[in-house]
């Protein structure tokens, strides 16, 4: 986006400039000035016009009483039946500056003078930074230069434990907003003002700037991750486990890829792998699983680790899905997998009757979706195929038939149910090989798809879900025109989109 301020066009139409009033003498005034000019080539002069009669002389005392000359006649001769000019435009005085209200030695709000940025971070401390930022952001906006890096860090940190920070917009016509919310607004002040300083920055601060950009609260402002970005590849080694592995979950979500920046990560993994536990390692390569960014040396040290009973047990139900689902985006078919699924449908079978959806649940769409891959890649174990499958799709059935939906669900139910119709297309086509998919399991795809399919006909939440086609079949279809091959273009196919379908 544009960092500057908007600009509004302003346009004026303005008529031909009035020029200079002729004199009383006629031509003879403007002979004068056209003489002084002329060369001596010009011819003689025209004699002088007589002079006008004189005037009759006012008696004294009369000329105070004197009646002015009449106007020139306006265009049309309508001087006296002319309509009076419209009255000069007004706008209302600006309403006076409210007083900055800070907080006494009792925390009270009085009327102080001119802030400081200390006074606004101590109001923001009492009165939340929803509400405190857009009711003093004048004074805010004012004190720009005079925040330190450290105080803007801890207003970002605050704003992205927010779900927003954006209150009041109003709409004009309901259409756009008459001014640029205060997320948006607050990103913009700073953006430039921190990355001029960014070597001044340190790890904690640049991982908190991270994890706010990339929050729902504020915009993503891409410059400024790629600032940090390149920071961070330079000096990787300062930061700690926990800061490697937030940063990387934070790129990730936003499928921001650069294959330099987790380059540098993982070698920051590798020179000291003593200092990342199990659940780091398992979110960092579930990171790297999102970016098609695979490390051969890292999945080797990795992956072996959470294929140990005393490990798996230890790790929580996110971690253990984490890893799950990486191996099966990565395609992991020698990975022993009986301990994260023994692990999994422990707390499968723990759940089994309350809603899949929040925070607290490990069975988010993406760990299905890794569920769908790590079938097909691993499909020799048999703890994924008769242990946690059954509970998986048990949870799912009963988790969809109990939700309460509302706007934000109703999206994330009609996800889930797009993985379970992929997994139905695995069934029906034997994919991975035949005779994986056993009848009782075939019968328990069949009615979690037919649960969801009902709830969302109940709740009129017609998944209106369209994938986009990619653009590198344009090559191929030129290809099968020179060879005359019918075919078809972008055809639905749920819940894919097919670039290009073949005739048989």
């Amino acid at each position: 986006g544009c960092r500057g301020p908007l600009l509004g066009r302003l346009g004026a139409r303005a008529g031909p400039a009035p020029g200079p009033p002729v004199g009383s003498h006629g031509w003879d005034g403007c002979l004068r000035v056209l003489s002084t000019s002329a060369s001596s080539s010009l011819p003689p002069r025209p004699p002088p016009l007589p002079p006008p009669p004189p005037r009759a002389l006012l008696p004294q005392g009369a000329a105070a009483s004197a009646v002015p000359a009449p106007p020139p006649p306006s265009l049309g001769g309508r001087i006296a039946g002319s309509p009076p000019p419209p009255p000069p435009t007004t706008f209302p005085p600006p309403p006076p500056a409210a007083p900055w209200l800070g907080l006494d030695a009792q925390g009270v709000g009085a009327a102080v003078g001119p802030p400081s940025p200390e006074d606004i971070i101590r109001v923001l401390q009492a009165e939340g930074v929803r509400h405190g930022l857009g009711r003093h952001w004048t004074q805010i906006e004012a004190l720009q230069e005079q925040f330190t890096c450290a105080q803007i860090a801890w207003i970002f940190e605050q704003c992205s434990r927010e779900h927003t920070v954006d209150t009041g917009v109003t709409r004009r016509g309901g259409l756009e907003p008459v001014e640029a919310p205060t997320s948006a607004k607050l990103v913009q002040l700073f953006s430039n003002f921190v990355c001029e300083r960014m070597t001044e920055l340190t790890p904690a601060q640049i991982t908190t700037f991270v994890v706010a950009l990339t929050s729902q609260a504020l915009p993503m402002d891409e410059f400024w991750l790629f600032m940090m970005a390149k920071r961070i590849q330079d000096t990787a080694a300062a930061f700690s486990p926990e800061e490697v592995t937030a940063i990387a979950r934070r790129y990730a979500a936003k499928a921001l890829e650069d294959d330099e920046f987790f380059e540098a990560l993982v070698q920051r993994i590798l020179s000291a792998p003593h200092e990342f536990s199990p659940a780091h390692l398992a979110h960092f390569l579930l990171s790297c699983a999102k970016v098609r960014y695979l490390q051969e040396e890292l999945c080797e040290l990795a992956f072996p680790l959470f294929e140990r009973p005393d490990v798996a047990g230890r790790l929580s139900a996110e971690s253990t899905a984490a890893a799950l689902t990486a191996a099966g985006y990565f395609g992991e078919r020698s990975w022993r997998a009986a301990a994260c699924c023994t692990r999994l449908a422990a707390v499968a079978r723990a759940r089994s009757g309350s809603s899949l959806q929040g925070p607290s649940s490990f069975a988010n769409p993406e760990f299905v979706m890794g569920l769908v891959l790590a079938s097909v890649s691993l499909q020799r174990s048999t703890a994924l195929r008769r242990q946690l499958l059954p509970c998986v799709l048990t949870a799912l059935r009963e988790g969809a038939a109990g939700a309460r939906v509302n706007g934000r669900n109703r999206r994330e139910l009609a996800t889930f149910y797009r993985r379970v119709v992929l997994m139905g297309w695995c069934v029906a086509t034997d994919v991975p090989r035949g005779g994986f998919w056993s009848l009782p399991l075939l019968r328990q795809v069949n009615d979690t798809l037919a649960t969801m399919e009902d709830r969302l006909s109940d709740l009129s939440a017609r998944d209106t879900y369209e994938p986009t086609p990619s653009s590198f079949h344009l090559e191929v279809v030129a290809v099968l025109r020179l060879l005359s091959t019918e075919h078809a273009l972008e055809q639905p196919q749920s819940p894919f989109c097919l670039d290009i379908t073949i005739s048989p």
